[in-house]
This record gives structure tokens, sequence and C-alpha cells, in this order.
């Protein structure tokens, strides 16, 4: 009875929200100006039910997602830089339970137009994390450290028309996309998206997204 009740109030939330907040609101009032009077008790009725529903999935499908993600591994991406600091690594870390396997970022490509291509890592275990490391394409390195080539491959710009787009284009402020792919034990394929925002003194990683794949490798 409790886990029904659950169940009634998550649907509800979500059916009231789509009804106060979303498209549903705005039909209803395009409606009512047009016709010029309000809807009758069993369109509001009908409607309601049909929020419930959409309401009722919309709760399934968000504890359906807890449940696939529980006891999986949880790749997240770490790029912290302020001032203070000369250079940053990057940091995968797998805050999930469970083990993730063959982890691999996918490549980025910067302003420019240069390639970073990151190793993949066949096994990384629960709270356990690692330092990305990669090679480069049309970009020419200038230390032996892939965290200071990283750096400085974030804040590479194209040229511009004259030296001062030039150095306009590079100090201006960019933003990354970095692309996560994972396994776990079952061989259910993950994908994690993150955002690197770099400045000329700091950078910061966001979460976007994170989705899986339940059909196997072959």
């Amino acid at each position: 009875m409790k886990r029904l009740l659950q169940f009634f109030i998550s649907a509800g939330k979500w059916g009231i929200g789509l009804m106060t907040g979303g498209v549903a609101a705005y039909l209803v009032a395009a409606y009512e100006h047009i016709a010029g009077h309000s809807l009758t008790a069993f369109v509001w009725v009908t409607l309601g039910i049909a929020l419930f529903m959409v309401g009722a999935f919309l709760a399934w499908n968000e504890q359906f997602n807890k449940a696939i993600l529980a006891d999986n591994p949880e790749i997240v991406i770490e790029y912290e830089k302020s001032a203070k600091h000369i250079t940053a690594p990057l940091f995968v870390k797998n805050l999930g339970s469970g083990n993730a396997y063959r982890v691999k970022i996918r490549d980025i490509t910067n302003d420019a137009g240069a390639v970073v291509r990151f190793s993949e890592v066949s096994n990384l275990e629960s709270k356990q994390m690692y330092e990305a490391k990669g090679s480069f394409e049309n970009f020419k390195e200038f230390a032996p450290f892939f965290s200071h080539n990283f750096d400085a491959f974030l804040m590479d710009a194209k040229q511009g028309s004259d030296v001062l787009e030039t150095i306009n284009n590079t100090m201006a402020p960019k933003t990354v996309n970095v692309i996560v792919d994972y396994f776990n034990a079952s061989d259910m394929r993950f994908t994690a998206e993150f955002e690197i925002k770099r400045s000329l003194e700091e950078a910061h990683t966001s979460f976007l997204r994170r989705y899986f794949n339940p059909k196997r490798t072959t």
C-alpha cells in the first residue's frame, strides 16, 4: 500500500507539473481565449487523466533509470583549474558501485581543428580513478607532459586575419564537450557527457547527461 501511494504521489507530481507549467497550460489558455468560454468539466477530467498517464510513465521511467544505474559504474570527468595552478590533470573517476570496463574518451577537436585521441582503459574499479592520456594530431606539443599540452590544446584557436584577431581568438573562453563510453560487467554500454569551460585563468567541468544502451555488444 505504501508503494502504491508513493506511485500516485510521484505520478501526480509529474502530471501537475505538466499541466501547470507546460504546453497543456498554454493550449488551454489559448483555447479559452479563442473560443470565449472555459473548458467543460468532462474535458478537464479527460485532460487530467491523460496527463496523469503521462506522469505515470515519467515516474516509472525515472525509477527505471535509477534501477538500471544502481550497482553499475558511474564515470565522471574532472578537470578543474584555478589561477593558482599552472596546469591541471584530466581525471576519469568511477563513483559507482561496479567496475567499469573499456573506458574510452571520444576524440576531442578544438577550435583550431586539432584533435586529441585518448587511450582506452580496460578496467576501472569502483571508487578508483586515473589520469587520462592520449596523443595529438595537428597540434604542436611543447611540453613532455600530457596535462600541459592538453591545457594548451583547450585554449588553442584558429588563426585570425591579423595578429590582433589571432590573439583575441586565443584568449577568448572556450567550451569543449567530453563524451565517455564505458561498459559494466554485463557488457552493457553507458555514455556520459560533460562540458569543460576553459577561460584564460580557470577551467571547470559540468555534467550534462548519462544514458545507456541495453543491447549487448557482439
